[in-house]
């Protein structure tokens, strides 16, 4: 056992080295990270707007935000006295890798107006996306939207068809969006007399994104299973 004397030689040992000098605050790191970001920019002669046969669609990339994704490293750290509750201090850091699109995908919003004097619906009309030549498949619940959609005359629609992942353009150079067989015309008995396509042609122009993150550090206290969990995961 140690003796009294010895006791307060060793809380003053543990003083000089914890409270006299306490550690230097770290500095800041920062991580400089990169994206391509492709962007959309319609041929001359295919306008994001574009009237025919008294119906005007209005065509435009939903933005997408550039977010880091960062990596979660824990380090378990000394500590003298436990608190007796099974938890443990461990520095926690988070480290940005790598930057990503939020959406990820190719949204594009569209803004119909019905200028004509009888209900237009797009029943029947075919929307198609073509990357470079190959025809791209729409996502389903977005085109079956389109399609479902009827206006009265002098109205006007928004909604949003969910083309591809953003990676599909990496390399890509041409981007053509159409809607072919909208009924713009009818006879006294409703039946289609005349059929309207809209088309849309873009370049794909690659951007380079580039942004600072700090590495973000923290302190917190964990069992060792909760430690095991935190580790290794990827956070926004």
């Amino acid at each position: 056992m140690f003796k009294f004397s010895q006791l307060i030689f060793i809380g003053l040992v543990i003083f000089c080295v914890f409270g006299c000098n306490p550690p230097a605050p770290k500095e800041e790191v920062s991580q400089s990270l990169s994206l391509i970001q492709p962007t959309l920019e319609p041929v001359e002669g295919y306008p994001w707007e574009q009237t025919k046969d008294n119906v005007t669609i209005t065509i435009a990339p939903e933005p997408v935000e550039v977010q880091c994704v960062y990596q979660r490293s824990i380090k378990k750290k000394f500590e003298i006295f436990s608190k007796g509750d099974g938890t443990e201090p461990y520095e926690i850091q988070d480290k940005p890798v790598r930057l990503d699109f939020e959406p990820n995908r190719l949204l594009l919003k569209l803004n119909i107006t019905n200028n004509i004097s009888h209900v237009l619906r797009f029943h029947g009309a075919v929307p198609t996306l073509t990357i470079d030549g190959k025809n791209i498949p729409i996502d389903e619940q977005t085109k079956d939207e389109l399609l479902r959609a009827v206006l009265t005359p002098h109205t006007t629609l928004d909604l949003t068809i969910d083309c591809t992942k953003l990676s599909a353009l990496e390399n890509a150079s041409t981007v053509i969006f159409a809607i072919y067989d909208v009924i713009t015309e009818v006879d006294a008995a409703n039946n289609p007399t005349k059929k309207t396509t809209f088309e849309w042609i873009f370049s794909v122009r690659p951007v380079n994104v580039e942004k600072s993150f700090a590495v973000r550090n923290s302190k917190n206290r964990y069992t060792p299973t909760q430690a095991t969990k935190v580790g290794g995961s990827f956070v926004r």
